[in-house]
């Protein structure tokens, strides 16, 4: 019995060590193919995105899929070497527990039968004598017996640690059966996704050996510049606010009318570039449909025909602000040219005018002509207009009384620095009354309402967002985010700063924060974090009707899962490369 427990233990060492051999000989084969790979690419830009390779990559990749089919059949055969083993341990141990029951069995017989023969050893003795030959046979009988039990003892004793040892080999050929299955089960998994990179690399390598590329950095460079126009015009019309701010009869007067052509001219020359770089971003994505179709990759085919169509709706859109413009130009010419026309009728009034006054002047005297002209006339201009001024403003703040929970000599105190204000900033007292108020409506504290309107009024004067309109926007998402009411420069700040640095537009930054505020509230985002969110989505061509309550949405998910665990907190794990306590630690 106990060579043969030598035999198997020698065989299994034997089979351990030639497996162990043929997988370490293999895995060597498969980092050396990898290595290849890695010294191919070695200084070579690109190399890996590219048709050389790719090929490469490819086969390196058939190669490590040959190795490890070799890998699973080994594997394969330890297990099923391993499931011999245990079925041949089994039954040696069924054998041996089964041969311990019997010997113990025959011990306890003996036992009893020693038992018996000294109690009749005992009889004889005391009835006949221990010098009758009954009571010697009884005697040598009973020394029989304790020689076959002493016997028993030793086999019992044998049989326990050989059945012990089995016992042991058993549970070890029970656990080879575990580590096999458990490394075969990982070498099929490692088979498989080389299986699925190598249709992954032939997906890629078909569309590297079409267009695909270079359409799609052609698409990315009108996009750019599409967003930079965009920008730009918005920068226009900023100016333009800013350059007439405080110009009366902005449409009928020469200076207004002059002005608004001069932008309208700057605005098509814009919209006729966007013209130009839609028309490239279309023929690009014509390309790339194309370009997909030559690769025969489904998805692809019906991402770039999506991008056909948002390409074509987009150029209709440009042409048509085109055509707009046009008309505003041809609208804007007319009515310069009716006012220009109007001031050379007034023109030969006055000169007619100028002719009678000559004649009254001689009887009048140069002292009161002189009067007339320096004084009066001026006087009376200057008092109607203060006048009208006054009235202007004071119905401008009433509309900060209704808002504005505030005492008498606050709203003073308040009047006062909006008139200052007013001859320190492009804007009028009306319009910066009529921004404080907003302030107010919205709940912006007395404290912070200059503060807030002026941030406002500077993002009006230079960017593409209109100052009330920022007022109402950027106080709600103060409101949602429980901003501190002291920060709203910094915020002002930091949005002008991103739409200068970033190819997006302030006002879509804004409107992209305002969708992701609630959410990235709820999920702990600070108020720069939100606008770095909003930065980067709005830069990329996402809108903040739709893109904003998806990433909002995605936010609300991925905090649920990292308080809540489970297969999402598993899948965002995955997708961010990490473990799942990891993405819940950086959560």
């Amino acid at each position: 019995m106990s060579e043969s427990l030598r035999d198997l233990v020698v065989s299994l060492s034997l089979q351990t060590d030639n497996f162990t051999r043929n997988i370490k000989s293999v895995n060597k084969q498969i980092q050396e193919a990898e290595s290849q790979f890695r010294l191919a690419a070695a200084g070579l830009e690109n190399f890996e995105s590219s048709a050389a390779g790719l090929s490469t990559k490819l086969t390196t990749l058939n190669r490590r899929l040959e190795l490890q089919e070799n890998i699973v059949d080994q594997y394969s055969k330890a297990l099923d070497a391993a499931s011999d083993k245990l079925v041949e341990c089994s039954a040696r141990e069924r054998d041996y527990s089964q041969r311990l029951v019997r010997a113990k069995d025959a011990q306890q017989a003996l036992k009893e039968q020693i038992a018996a023969a000294s109690e009749q050893v005992k009889y004889f003795s005391r009835t006949l004598g221990t010098s009758d030959s009954a009571t010697i046979a009884a005697q040598a009988n009973l020394d029989q017996l304790k020689g076959e039990y002493r016997e028993s003892v030793q086999e019992v004793k044998k049989l326990s640690g050989q059945h012990v040892a089995l016992k042991k080999s058993l549970q070890n050929a029970a656990d080879g059966v575990s580590t096999a299955t458990i490394n075969l089960n990982n070498a099929e998994a490692a088979y498989r996704n080389t299986e699925a990179e190598i249709a992954k690399c032939n997906k890629a390598l078909r569309l590297a050996r079409t267009d695909w590329q270079s359409a799609s950095k052609a698409m990315a460079d009108s996009q750019k510049t599409v967003t930079m126009l965009v920008k730009y015009i918005g920068l226009a019309e900023s100016k333009f606010r800013l350059a007439t701010a405080g110009i009366k009869d902005m449409d009928t007067s020469v200076t207004g009318l002059s002005a608004k052509l001069a932008l309208l001219k700057e605005k098509l020359d814009l919209q006729e570039d966007s013209v130009v770089a839609y028309e490239k971003a279309l023929k690009a994505a014509n390309d790339q449909l194309e370009a997909a179709y030559a690769a025969g990759d489904i998805e692809l085919i019906e991402q770039a025909d999506d991008a056909v169509t948002d390409a074509e709706t987009a150029l209709n859109n440009a042409k048509a602000a085109v055509k707009e413009t046009q008309a505003a130009i041809e609208k804007c010419n007319k009515d310069l040219r009716t006012a220009k026309s109007a001031w050379i009728e007034a023109g030969k009034s006055l000169e007619s005018f100028s002719k009678a006054c000559e004649r009254v002047s001689n009887l009048t005297g140069a002292i009161g002509r002189t009067l007339t002209t320096v004084m009066t006339t001026p006087i009376l201009a200057l008092g109607a207009s203060a006048i009208k001024a006054s009235i202007s403003y004071e119905s401008a703040f009433t509309s900060v009384r209704k808002t504005v929970n505030a005492s008498e000599a606050e709203f003073e105190a308040l009047s006062d620095e909006i008139k200052t204000m007013s001859t320190e900033i492009a804007t009028t007292a009306d319009d910066i009354a009529e921004v404080v108020a907003i302030a107010g409506q919205l709940g912006i504290g007395t404290d912070y309402l200059t503060e807030f309107a002026r941030t406002m009024i500077d993002l009006g004067n230079s960017t593409d967002i209109v100052a009330d309109e920022a007022a109402t926007t950027l106080a709600k998402f103060a409101n949602i985010t429980n901003m501190d009411q002291s920060k709203f420069g910094n915020l002002g700040s930091t949005l002008v700063e991103l739409g200068n640095n970033f190819a997006t537009t302030e006002s879509s930054i804004m409107n992209m924060s305002m969708r992701l505020a609630a959410a990235g509230h709820q999920v702990g985002l600070s108020e720069a974090q939100i606008l770095g969110f909003a930065t980067a989505l709005s830069s990329v061509g996402i809108e903040a009707e739709m893109g904003g309550s998806a990433f909002s949405k995605a936010l609300v998910k991925m905090e649920v899962a990292a308080a809540t665990g489970g297969q999402a907190l598993t899948d965002f794990a995955g997708v961010a490369g990490m473990t799942e306590e990891q993405f819940k630690a950086l959560w």
